[in-house]
């Protein structure tokens, strides 16, 4: 029996399937099972990952039915002890597996480990490097004001903890991960490993830019998570749906998928200011602002070459 279960779903992946099976194979820490749960791909994810020789690959396809449900179903397939879920465009450092193992294994009581994070674009270059959290024990508060994890390929949990809490809640859109988080971290402590060893892809046009369908799953964990924190913890409400739409409205600017998205940023920009002023100060807010304006009046096209020239001339 391995040590870790790698859960992997794919849908339609065949941009960076192959890059993202590697990063699993490629770890210091061999003692695992990679589990491939194929979401429904029509594209030639299923050949790829089939061609794949290594005995530790296991492949199941199934209808589409949802990344939660994907994750639950590799969650029905996994025997090892831990399990560490895996997008299909995310990567991992080397020792992502081996330094959370070690974590966990020298804190028993912790449902789960979890990492520093980076996100790269799609050819894979460094967008941003997040700065370290260190929120470890009891992180149930800061995970209800906000997700610092960020996504399901950071943590590597207990399988045991995970399966009593009920798995991913398949009614939850973009933000099942979160919810799970909070759930874990309602009854358990949880524990860093202190490096930045996971790089989430932003990837323009994928289930993760859907800002309006994220926004209704956030909304989702928000209500479900209130209605069981305990009465001294509701006060925080409103620093957490602020955090919400403080990221809903830098995602729409990223994505500028058309001239509304200026508008719908700063629609988000005035429900975070709302719920908690403090998050904005004048740069923040003059930024959003700026960018906003520019993207209503202009194409996306020329607001990223305006903001690449602004970006050089900063940079002389």
């Amino acid at each position: 029996m391995p040590s870790i279960s790698v859960i992997l779903n794919t849908y339609n992946s065949a941009q960076f399937l192959l890059e993202t099976v590697d990063t699993v194979l490629n770890q210091t820490f061999q003692d695992f099972e990679l589990i491939v749960i194929d979401d429904g791909s029509q594209d030639h994810s299923l050949t790829l990952v089939s061609s794949v020789d290594d005995s530790r690959i296991k492949v199941f396809p199934y209808a589409n039915a949802g990344i939660a449900a994907s994750r639950n179903r590799g969650l029905q397939h996994a025997t090892a002890e831990f399990v560490a879920f895996l997008d299909h465009d995310d990567l991992w450092h080397e020792k992502k597996l081996e330094n959370q193992w070690q974590v966990l294994k020298a804190k028993p009581n912790a449902a789960f480990a979890y990492s520093w994070l980076k996100t790269i674009d799609e050819a894979g270059n460094l967008i941003r490097t997040y700065p370290p959290i260190r929120h470890a024990e009891n992180a149930y508060e800061k995970l209800l004001i906000k997700n610092f994890l960020h996504t399901a390929s950071n943590p590597l949990i207990r399988r045991k903890e995970l399966i009593e809490i009920g798995g991913f809640d398949e009614a939850i859109y973009g933000a099942d991960d979160w919810d799970v988080f909070i759930r874990l971290a309602a009854n358990s402590p949880i524990a860093v490993s202190p490096h930045h060893e996971v790089y989430y892809r932003i990837v323009k046009g994928s289930g993760s830019a859907n800002v309006e369908k994220i926004e209704q799953g956030c909304l989702q964990v928000v209500h479900k998570a209130f209605q069981v924190a305990p009465l001294e913890l509701q006060p925080i409400k409103p620093r957490t749906l602020g955090t919400i739409y403080q990221y809903l409205c830098f995602r729409t600017l990223e994505e500028m998928t058309d001239r509304r998205s200026g508008l719908k940023s700063l629609r988000y920009w005035q429900k975070s200011y709302k719920n908690n002023s403090k998050l904005w100060g004048i740069v923040p807010t003059s930024k959003v602002f700026g960018k906003a304006i520019l993207v209503m009046i202009f194409s996306p096209i020329v607001v990223s070459y305006i903001l690449s020239q602004i970006s050089r001339s900063s940079q002389a």
